[in-house]
């Protein structure tokens, strides 16, 4: 084969690759800086350890709370099925 063929063989590869498209997006968002990625993890941490001394119930709630959030969040983009749907429980 010759180099021109290889090139638009490998050019239509890449036209028609979703993953392609998605690291040209991508690549085009400004990456964060070292500053904001400093305070993020440092919150982060701040969370952790707050939740480390939170009694069993508390924690329980919380999880049920992000539970609720994340379960309507994807009803908005699918039905859910049968076994995604929670369980009407209080902690």
């Amino acid at each position: 084969m010759n180099r021109e063929l290889l090139d638009d063989i490998l050019d239509r590869m890449r036209r028609r690759s979703t993953h392609s498209k998605l690291l040209a997006a991508s690549s085009a968002r400004p990456r964060p800086s070292p500053e904001l990625l400093r305070k993020l993890h440092a919150g982060k941490a701040t969370l952790r350890h707050q939740r480390v001394g939170l009694p069993l119930e508390e924690k329980v709630r919380q999880l049920l709370q992000l539970q609720h959030i994340y379960v309507a969040l994807l009803a908005k983009q699918r039905p859910l099925q049968a076994w995604e749907r929670p369980w009407n429980v209080k902690p």
